[in-house]
């Protein structure tokens, strides 16, 4: 899964748990970090060509010295496919899911993410910063057990004898003192993506054992009564009732479950997949057809590094075979991560070039030049694109679409977006920057379906 994570929570903040140890490594690239700061002055005013090479080049380098800091905080020598995101190393998922359970916070990828993050933003002065940039790096710590639950699911891949249907309403005889707790699955079983075989074992093997399930189809009567009272918009849905508050695990994640009435909810980040029965479109101008039958929604950070490998590797492809053949309208939506400051303003600079017509020529250049996309840079890729300059200036520095942006990336939240690139193709979920052939499947099955 090719994602970069965010860290945030809806109502509790990380200052609450135990402070993350910082590792020697991390304090030294934070000292280097402030020092390359202090030796490079960013200017507002209009560069020379001499200044803006150079100033392209350091950009460029301290981009890739801040992913190679993040990689090394969060995964060492480990491999990873991706950026603040899950890893692959010594340790198998069942043994990262065993620390966490016991160690919540310092042992899970949630707690290195916030390390990072920590990190990244130390560089940037919080008087600088935005409104918004400071309401999406507020510490909002039911992410945490989201992450938490999300590689519960990815062990249950690895723990095979429990991912199979069967382990549907069996807790495998594992012992507890825990109360019987009563869960409802809802679920589609037209849908591929919305099996909920692998997050069900790993909530009856590794959190709450003593679980009997009923599983409810989304497409039946009582199906659609249950998705309107409890404001379900994401399968498959993990309702539980009100005895799982006594459970022995309940406290370390209980900030990934959303109290419905009498039941709770598992939070759609806390799954990874699945199907969104309503994705919301935003505001932003859609590429393709308008009568086109399939229609894909991307959640993106223009300073995310796996956003820019699917805009060179994978939506080429999508544009050329599906989106100029009328089979796919595609929607940009803007989810800027903290750990990277350019991000915001790149979003707002996009919007500002539609406003003139060109938001995907302005899309375009900026993921082309991912690497240099401060302010400065941006009124540069505006001029070379043939846009009124006093306008788009005008637009971008007062702002103009900062509540816009934001707006999108509450409405990602809220959908279950936990990282970018994050993708709804006729709401079925595509967590990551995956290759065309995955999109390819998912959309010709769509097709297919409608007979196209």
């Amino acid at each position: 899964m090719e994602m970069e994570w965010r860290v945030e929570s809806l109502s509790l903040n990380i200052d609450s748990f135990r402070p993350v140890p910082m590792s020697p490594s991390i304090s030294a690239n934070k000292k280097a970090f402030k020092h390359k700061k202090e030796k490079s002055t960013p200017s507002n005013t209009r560069m020379t060509s001499q200044n803006k090479k150079q100033g392209m080049k350091e950009q460029r380098q301290d981009m890739k010295e801040k992913e190679h800091m993040v990689h090394d905080i969060i995964g060492g020598a480990a491999e990873t496919d991706s950026c603040c995101g899950s890893q692959s190393g010594d340790t198998t998922p069942i043994q990262e899911i065993d620390d966490m359970i016991n160690d919540p916070i310092t042992s899970s990828p949630a707690g290195r993410i916030a390390e990072a993050r920590t990190v990244h933003t130390a560089h940037t002065s919080p008087a600088n910063t935005s409104p918004a940039m400071d309401k999406q790096a507020a510490a909002k710590g039911w992410k945490i057990a989201a992450f938490l639950l999300a590689i519960l699911v990815i062990g249950s891949f690895w723990y095979t004898p429990f991912a199979t249907p069967a382990a549907l309403g069996d807790s495998a005889g594992i012992a507890t003192n825990d109360p019987v707790v009563q869960l409802i699955v809802l679920t589609d079983k037209s849908c591929e993506q919305c099996d909920p075989s692998p997050v069900l074992a790993a909530i009856q093997t590794q959190v709450f054992p003593s679980v009997e399930v009923e599983e409810i189809g989304y497409s039946t009567s009582k199906g659609k009564k249950l998705a309107e009272k409890y404001g379900i918009q994401v399968l498959p849905a993990f309702l539980f009732d009100e005895k799982v508050a006594e459970t022995e695990n309940y406290e370390k994640v209980q900030q990934g479950l959303i109290q419905r009435e009498d039941k709770y909810l598992l939070h759609p980040a806390s799954i990874g997949g699945g199907k969104h029965l309503n994705p919301l479109k935003g505001t932003n101008p859609f590429f393709g057809k308008k009568e086109a039958p399939v229609t894909i929604i991307e959640f993106s950070d223009f300073q995310c590094p796996f956003c820019r490998r699917f805009f060179e590797e994978t939506y080429p492809k999508l544009k050329e075979e599906y989106i100029k053949t009328g089979k796919v309208k595609f929607y940009f939506r803007d989810f800027p991560l903290p750990i990277h400051p350019d991000a915001q303003k790149a979003a707002e600079a996009a919007r500002c070039a539609g406003d003139q017509k060109k938001f995907w020529s302005m899309h375009d250049e900026i993921f082309k030049n991912q690497d240099a996309i401060s302010v400065d840079y941006l009124q540069q890729y505006a001029e070379g694109i043939g846009l009124d300059m006093a306008a788009f200036s005008a637009c971008l520095n007062s702002g103009a679409y900062e509540k816009e942006v934001q707006q999108d990336v509450d409405e990602g939240n809220d959908m279950g977006v936990a990282g970018t690139p994050a993708f709804f193709v006729n709401g079925i979920i595509i967590p990551g920057a995956l290759p065309f052939e995955e999109f390819k499947k998912i959309i010709d099955g769509e097709l297919a379906k409608q007979g196209e």
